[in-house]
């Protein structure tokens, strides 16, 4: 029998429509070759400096169909003619499977709106002067590929060893057990942050800066201010013995060489003084350490560009600081091109100054304390200021290269409950 026309699959239809009003323009098409919103703008010829897009959609769907019937014998074959009864002959039509066939199409529609007079003129203008500016040949910086010889520093200021507070009239807890620990936290996490940037050939820290609460036998500060919330002094001073040399003995670990610097504190001038000079006995036989127990109430380091100079904080003003040092280091002063004080004293990142500053090519900077604020910082609302501690990376020709800092919120307490 002889397939109606209706039977047979033609190939899907492919369309694609463009209607223009004044300003606005549709493009829309249904077919499996454009199937991208670029497609389409190929296909429809839109001249994108006339024309920008302001929306378009992407359908997808997927249709079924039937393998198209041909004759037997294949194309190019002669078709088998049948004949009926009465005589009438038909051609034999035949189809290779009855297997639905699968196809996926593709609407893509877009709206268009006329680009208006102004961004018409700008982008002409914008394209002459492109065609016709002066070509300017910019200098190539290249970085430089530098050694790797790197420093590393490390500050703990005001642990106050020696305190002893309570909540509610201080703002946390302090004893010996909790600063012993915050001091070793604060100096495994800053040296694990830094890590990445080693192997370092120096290590350095300023060490005092009231490592002790109070400094006699009176529970007062060297300048005879009672501490009332201070631990018996002789217990103390053992107990930040120990806690002295458990940090060297860490820091030992960074770097080859190790530079202490003892920073006398307002609160505890002497038990500082004499602790660094405990330091440099109990580590003389190691020529990698080298501990600055003088009695001078700053001190300076310097690695290749950098020169780092350090203070309490609560003798010198700030604005003098960049005068002393130049005074006090004057070949260093000449050679190096980084210069900075780090000090202590204010437990915050500040003061009743700006908390840093660069004055003659020196940046000044408050490094906040680890010591919880005790009764007499919330009578004088003190407290609230964000404790931790400090390190910085040091390159020997770039300078300083990267910085750190420990938030006293990183560590439990729950090792002492």
């Amino acid at each position: 029998m002889e397939v109606e026309e209706s039977e047979k699959s033609p190939p899907i239809k492919e369309h694609v429509t463009v209607e223009t009003q004044q300003d606005t323009t549709v493009a829309s098409s249904c077919s499996p070759q454009i199937k991208s919103l670029e497609d389409l703008l190929k296909a429809t010829k839109v001249d994108l400096n006339i024309w920008e897009v302001e929306r378009h959609v992407i359908n997808k769907w997927e249709v079924a169909m039937r393998e198209p019937a041909t004759t037997v014998g294949g194309a190019g074959d002669s078709a088998e003619v049948v004949r009926d009864k009465d005589g009438s002959a038909h051609t034999l039509w035949t189809r290779g499977s009855n297997i639905p066939m699968h196809e996926d199409l593709y609407q893509v529609k877009v709206w268009l709106r006329r680009k208006s007079p102004q961004i018409l003129a700008g982008q002409a203008l914008l394209k002459r002067l492109e065609a016709n500016a002066p070509h300017l040949p910019l200098p190539d910086l290249r970085r430089k590929k530098l050694p790797h010889r790197r420093a590393f520093e490390i500050c703990i200021m005001d642990p106050h060893i020696g305190l002893l507070c309570e909540e509610p009239e201080a703002d946390a807890p302090w004893d010996i057990k909790r600063s012993a620990a915050t001091i070793m936290s604060a100096i495994d996490d800053l040296m694990d942050k830094a890590s990445t940037f080693g192997p370092f050939e120096q290590a350095f820290l300023p060490f005092g800066n009231d490592f002790v609460h109070s400094d006699t036998v009176f529970h007062t500060t060297t300048a005879g201010t009672g501490q009332p919330e201070a631990i018996a002094w002789h217990h103390v001073y053992e107990q930040a013995e120990n806690i002295a040399i458990e940090m060297v003995e860490k820091l030992r670990q960074v770097a080859k060489e190790l530079y202490i610097y003892e920073i006398p504190g307002n609160h505890s001038r002497m038990a500082d003084f004499t602790l660094a000079h405990l330091l440099r006995a109990y580590f003389r036989h190691d020529k990698n350490i080298h501990i600055d127990a003088s009695s001078s109430p700053y001190k300076f380091h310097r690695y290749g560009a950098s020169l780092i100079g350090y203070e309490h904080g609560h003798s010198v003003s700030q604005i003098r600081l960049a005068g002393l040092m130049a005074n006090e280091r004057r070949k260093d002063w000449s050679e190096t091109e980084y210069r900075e004080f780090h000090l202590g004293d204010q437990h915050r990142k500040g003061s009743s100054n700006p908390a840093t500053l660069e004055e003659q090519g020196v940046s000044v900077e408050f490094i906040p304390g680890l010591t919880a604020p005790n009764e007499w910082h919330r009578l004088k609302a003190f407290n609230h200021q964000k404790r931790g501690a400090m390190a910085w990376v040091y390159d020997f020709t770039a300078g300083p290269m990267a910085r750190f800092q420990h938030n006293i919120s990183q560590y439990s307490h729950a090792v002492l409950a």
